[in-house]
């Protein structure tokens, strides 16, 4: 365990095969502490556009067709009452809904 521990050790300090001398994990803090001066948070937030003030949302929304398309999707044109009965266990009464000649929901 010991000259596992040493061979490690030996390889950590040795420089990488690239010829400069530095270690992979020295060139690594490196570029870590350069990107960390090219991007910041403060530049990405400078580019944001300002929020717009609106008293009522409601009445500034682009585009309100799809309150007509969900509430659409629950009409029907008649209701039934059916027994579900499996395996004649028991019996469960439903309320089905139609529309179009085809039972939608129950």
């Amino acid at each position: 365990m010991a000259r596992l521990r040493k061979q490690v050790s030996e390889s950590e300090s040795q420089p990488s095969g690239n010829g400069s001398g530095a270690s992979r994990r020295q060139f690594l803090k490196t570029l870590g502490a350069s990107a960390a001066l090219f991007v910041s948070p403060l530049d990405v937030l400078a580019n944001l556009a300002p929020v717009v003030g609106v008293d009522n949302p409601l009445d500034h929304y682009p585009d309100r067709n799809w309150e007509s398309v969900y509430l659409d999707q629950y009409k029907y044109d008649r209701t039934f009452t059916w027994i579900c009965a499996p395996n004649d266990t028991h019996m469960c009464r439903l309320r089905a809904f139609v529309r179009n000649g085809v039972m939608v929901r129950a």
